[in-house]
């Protein structure tokens, strides 16, 4: 036997049994085919695919539903009045639809390594005065979503929309729910769904040349953070609790989206940097902060070090890098390599 329930719409009016028990309740899922879940108040669960008597309408706020069952079990499926079934304890809910709207969520395009367009859909009851204050999507790594979160506001109907989401994560996967702000100022929510941003493909490249504004105060030996080889760094002996003068390091307009260091780092001494990269005109803001990674004794790296631009990918013409001492004495900061990751 089914576990399918059927109702009719209809009000207290109709002619039923003055003894049944009226109680209220509320829908839970619009599963799309002109049927609803509804919940009853203090019930465990919710009344699986309640049919309207017109298909494809939809409740409106305390709308009576009558929800009746087939003689002898009550999991199998029953129209009320139907001449072939006699129902057996046919029970009234009235249903609050809390605001009368709904939002789907539909499927992101456009993904690629750091962005994507997600839609979503609202519908609206008919006879449901006021609109949505607020539509956006909630996103994340897991269904904890944010924040942030995505959304705009204003006065929003029924209909389709679609905003972009910027500043992902290359080859990961994000969950996504959309939502609206329904005209009781109550939270609508879509369903969660998934997708996957792009892998990004490229290769490390090297600067081509360098910038220093310090002076003799400032880097020696420059072109060794660019000369290809690991063996040897670029110096600077920066002063206590202060930070050293920046290398801009340059290189013809590229196509990039993170910057590698092969760099030194003694913890409690020089064990911050800062890096911001040129594009659109202006200095944009990488990275500030510790920057540990394996070292030996004398905090020689052994590893690179990496940072992807939160921004995503851009195309840059200069890095540039500064650290800071910590130390109540002066301190030796070498750096042996800088790449550029260019995207292809």
């Amino acid at each position: 036997m089914s576990d399918l329930y059927k109702a009719i719409s209809g009000s207290i009016d109709k002619d039923i049994d003055e003894d049944i028990e009226i109680r209220t309740g509320e829908i839970t899922a619009d599963n799309g085919d002109g049927t609803y879940d509804v919940k009853i108040a203090n019930a465990d669960s919710a009344y699986p695919n309640v049919e309207t008597l017109e298909y494809g309408a939809t409740f409106s706020i305390s709308e009576i539903v009558i929800i009746g069952f087939e003689y002898g079990c009550k999991e199998s499926p029953k129209i009320l009045g139907s001449a072939k079934k006699i129902a057996q304890e046919p029970l009234i809910v009235e249903v609050d639809y809390s605001g009368g709207a709904r939002v789907l969520t539909l499927n992101a395009y456009s993904i690629t390594e750091t962005t994507t367009y997600l839609n979503g859909e609202i519908s609206i009851t008919a006879n449901i005065i006021g609109n949505c204050t607020r539509r956006g999507f909630h996103y994340g790594i897991d269904t904890d979503y944010g924040p942030p979160d995505k959304y705009e506001e204003d006065s929003f109907g029924a209909g389709t929309y679609t905003l972009k989401i910027e500043g992902l994560t290359a080859n990961t996967t994000y969950h996504y729910q959309a939502y609206v702000i329904d005209a009781n100022g109550d939270e609508q929510t879509g369903e969660d769904k998934t997708f996957m941003t792009n892998i990004i493909t490229g290769e490390w490249v090297l600067p081509t040349g360098h910038i220093d504004l310090g002076g003799p105060s400032g880097w020696w030996n420059e072109t060794r953070m660019y000369d290809g080889s690991l063996l040897q760094s670029s110096n600077y002996n920066v002063a206590p609790t202060s930070w050293s003068n920046f290398i801009r390091l340059t290189r013809e307009s590229t196509l990039c989206s993170k910057v590698r260091l092969y760099i030194t780092y003694y913890l409690g001494r020089v064990d911050i940097i800062d890096i911001d990269a040129y594009y659109g005109g202006a200095w944009n803001h990488v990275f500030e902060g510790d920057y540990a990674h394996a070292v030996d004794g004398t905090g020689n790296p052994l590893e690179w070090w990496e940072k992807e631009f939160p921004q995503g990918i851009k195309t840059i013409t200069e890095i540039r890098i500064r650290v800071y001492n910590s130390h109540s004495a002066n301190v030796g900061c070498g750096i042996f390599e800088v790449e550029f990751f260019e995207v292809d």
